[in-house]
């Protein structure tokens, strides 16, 4: 049976199933249309509208998906990830008013959930800007 994570969530093989959720900051949606295609062919499972049983046709206020997750070992390789595949930055504040465009939450192996805000990822990952994170990750360190 094709995974469906709209109706179930399976167990984890790794130990964290990283789960990214987009947001309209700014009155626009950060990830384009190619974003969302690059995660599924990196294997994340993107949450496609088209396939929304709720969604009455293949988007949602103009985006072909909203949401998408994978498993990785640790959350820093799932961040450093999705900044390598959609050129984008975990760390960004997005405006004011809507708050940041990108959310990531996670699901331990032991059932555990918890989630980042972009102040919270500087943090954890133990970088002391948004500035030394791009230069880590240029680096491929």
């Amino acid at each position: 049976m094709k995974y469906d994570p709209h109706n179930q969530d399976p167990p984890n093989e790794k130990e964290y199933k990283l789960k990214y959720n987009t947001n309209n900051s700014g009155g626009n949606w950060w990830l384009k249309d190619e974003d969302w295609n690059n995660l599924e062919k990196a294997g994340w499972i993107v949450w496609w509208k088209k396939n929304d049983p709720t969604s009455i046709n293949d988007r949602w206020l103009g985006a072909l998906a909203t949401k998408a997750e994978k498993e990785f070992d640790t959350i820093k390789e799932g961040l450093i990830e999705f900044e390598k595949v959609t050129k984008q930055s975990v760390t960004d504040s997005g405006c004011s008013c809507c708050g940041p465009p990108h959310d990531f939450s996670w699901i331990r192996k032991d059932g555990e959930h918890d989630y980042m805000t972009s102040a919270d990822i500087i943090s954890t990952l133990k970088i002391n800007s948004k500035d030394e994170l791009i230069l880590r990750l240029m680096r491929n360190v």
